[in-house]
């Protein structure tokens, strides 16, 4: 018997206002890059202007990557909750099924004991990925030998920054990706300290 509709309704009115209060710099910026594209003329017809279209752009792009990086680490405390509920439901129903199946068979071979033996159920029955996901999180480390190679897949579970070989990772890095780090760089060390960058002075755009 259910207790409620939802034990954890969200008030999403609260939450935007939390959200906004929280990234209130984010917004200002929104709004103080969105309404200066008012000023920007529909084409550039000199050098001048096509400098500070870029400078204007590399703004842009920043508040772009500074959002989508916010917007994870604010959502992360989410699909954590969303994960723990799954597990949570998964270690009830999981072994309720696997009983279940093992007292199907065991009825099965009651009434037809000339039959040979299923093989477990808890073993070979299919699973979709987002449920195998679900039970190999709440499982042992040995479970997952019992898996079939075929419904699992690699995935990263930590790295070494000291010994992660970047020259490796090279090609791998969208031009937004390495501005964004170029970036922080020079906010951290200046400029002219990193071999391959070329650094110039430029006027800020308000």
């Amino acid at each position: 018997m259910a207790l409620r509709s939802n034990l954890f309704d969200v008030d999403i009115a609260a939450l935007e206002r939390l959200l906004a209060d929280a990234n209130e710099r984010l917004v200002a910026r929104r709004d103080e890059l969105v309404a200066a594209m008012d000023q920007v003329p529909p084409s550039f017809e000199s050098r001048d202007d096509i400098e500070r279209a870029r400078i204007f752009a590399t703004q842009l792009g920043k508040l772009l990557t500074e959002c989508d990086r916010q917007r994870k680490a604010d959502k992360a405390s989410f699909v954590k909750a969303g994960k723990s509920v799954d597990r949570f439901f998964a270690a009830i129903s999981t072994p309720a099924d696997d009983a279940l199946k093992d007292l199907e068979q065991r009825m099965e071979r009651t009434a037809h004991p000339d039959q040979p033996p299923a093989p477990n159920a808890a073993a070979t029955r299919i699973v979709s990925s987002a449920d195998l996901a679900v039970i190999l999180s709440a499982s042992p480390p040995a479970a997952v030998s019992q898996i079939p190679d075929e419904v699992l897949v690699w995935e990263v579970k930590a790295v070494n920054r000291a010994a992660l070989d970047l020259e490796t990772l090279r090609d791998l890095f969208t031009d937004r990706e390495l501005d964004t780090v170029i970036q922080r760089h020079l906010r951290k060390a200046g400029p002219n300290a990193l071999r391959g960058v070329t650094y110039r002075k430029a006027v800020r755009l308000h």
